[in-house]
């Protein structure tokens, strides 16, 4: 789990995790890797209150059923934790050989990505258009030079 310290930790609008990494074997058990994800989710919600969660496209190369219960138990954990989590197995069926490039766990440019970065899109909108937008009204403070002269006013009054 890489996530490098930002200066500017809480400005972002919302931040979708992408989960987990491209390997999707680096824990031993469906139990490490909840935990891990438990950790990285936590991590990411303190830069932002606006997180959810992208799961990951499935592997060609990796047993379907290891994979559906690593979606289940980080769809678990993003549901105790209150992030809306959207889940991508349906969109990337196993019959469907040419949307992944030749090493069977990256996307092909010309089709898989196509799909990843309308859901991408599609799901960031939504997260946007669910928050709700509240104008802030500022009144500016007088300047020095403001006060000074509102200060003469009152003197010479």
């Amino acid at each position: 789990m890489q996530l490098y310290s930002r200066s500017t930790a809480g400005s972002e609008h919302a931040i979708c995790l992408m989960a987990p990494s491209n390997n999707l074997t680096s824990s031993r058990t469906i139990a490490s890797a909840r935990a891990d994800f438990r950790k990285l989710l936590l991590t990411v919600s303190d830069y932002c209150s606006n997180v959810f969660v992208l799961d990951f496209t499935p592997r060609l190369n990796i047993d379907g059923n290891w994979q559906d219960a690593m979606r289940q138990e980080f769809h678990s954990e993003s549901a105790l934790m209150g992030v809306k989590y959207y889940s991508m197995a349906d969109f990337f069926k196993f019959d469907r050989l040419h949307l992944w490039a030749k090493d069977g766990i990256h996307l092909s440019d010309n089709h898989g990505m196509k799909i990843l970065v309308e859901l991408l899109w599609q799901h960031s909108y939504e997260v946007e258009a669910a928050t709700p937008v509240v104008e802030m009204c500022y009144q500016d403070a007088p300047t020095s030079v403001e006060m000074i002269t509102a200060l003469e006013e009152v003197c010479t009054e």
